[in-house]
């Protein structure tokens, strides 16, 4: 929760600091694909789920700016033959770097907040990793956007990656245990509106 109020707050201040600066608001979806230890052939797991979210960003300069997101899609793990999978919602806040006119690409890096909801997973699997139902991770992203009028309206494809904190379970290696978290990774098509 803190996560959220300092990114507003940060928002906030470089909106007051910079009125000369640009908003706009979105709408994405797309295939969130579920990174796994383990591959779920004979288990009720899919890896490959349908996600998206709404987003605002501001921009302070022509290529600066930040941009907050709320997103819904699947997460999970498997090992052997147990897994767990919940669904997800995830409020990640980012720097975005952008080069080009018309057509842009598009950097983002920063972080995420998430929340799990509706979990499911098997009797075998280690219920201690699934009590805490919050996260926190890393987030990364390559895109290409274009403007269709103007920067009125643009379209985009974003490729974003989500690297999770916590502990959700142990593998057995040849020497040690390594600890499994959430990592997911998606593709995104979406429209974003200048305010």
């Amino acid at each position: 929760m803190r996560f959220i109020c300092v990114a507003i707050c940060l928002m906030c201040t470089t909106l007051s600091f910079s009125q000369s600066g640009t908003w706009y608001v979105g709408v994405e979806s797309g295939i969130n694909f579920i990174e796994t230890t383990d591959d779920p052939k004979s288990l009720d797991f899919n890896k490959k789920t349908i996600q998206g979210g709404v987003f605002g960003e501001y921009f302070f300069s022509e290529s600066w700016g930040v941009q907050a997101k709320i997103k819904l899609y699947k997460v999970g793990e498997v090992f052997e033959d147990s897994f767990f999978k919940a669904n997800q919602l995830t409020i990640p806040v980012v720097a975005k770097k952008q080069w080009g006119k018309r057509f842009k690409f598009n950097m983002v890096f920063g972080g995420f907040l998430a929340f799990l909801s509706n979990i499911e997973a098997t009797d075998d699997y280690g219920g201690q990793f699934l009590k805490d139902t919050s996260e926190a991770g890393l987030t990364l992203g390559l895109g290409f956007q274009y403007g269709i009028i103007g920067d009125k309206l643009i379209a985009f494809v974003d490729g974003s990656a989500f690297f999770g904190f916590k502990n959700r379970g142990y593998t057995e290696g040849f020497v040690s245990l390594t600890n499994n978290t959430i990592n997911n990774s998606q593709i995104s098509l979406g429209v974003k509106f200048k305010l």
